[in-house]
């Protein structure tokens, strides 16, 4: 089982999202959970990893989805003010998009 965790930051109505340079697929930032990490420590390494940093903002909520081939946790994180990431190699573009207009492909 693929377990994984990520984080959805929201700032004024818009979610941020990163086009994965593999699929060319929306998502937003996170990853597997390394040994020795737990879920919320994994999301925030891979929000450094794959955006230069985590930043930091009320966190709302957490959800966690289980399946028969995936365990994934979901942070959710409302940030003051919008932030520029610096992507790595494993992303081509971000958006601040609002959720009544998000791009397609969405990962699902």
């Amino acid at each position: 089982m693929i377990s994984a965790a990520g984080f959805l930051f929201s700032h004024d109505g818009s979610i941020l999202l990163l086009k994965r340079a593999e699929d060319n697929m929306w998502g937003f930032p996170g990853g597997h959970i390394e040994e020795g990490e737990d879920a919320f420590q994994a999301a925030q390494r891979e929000c450094v990893e794959e955006m230069g940093s985590c930043p930091g903002g009320s966190l709302i909520w957490s959800v966690r989805q289980k399946t028969e081939t995936c365990d994934y946790t979901t942070f959710f994180s409302k940030l003051e003010t919008p932030f520029i990431p610096v992507l790595n190699d494993e992303h081509t573009e971000y958006g601040w998009f609002k959720t009544d207009d998000l791009p397609y492909p969405l990962i699902q």
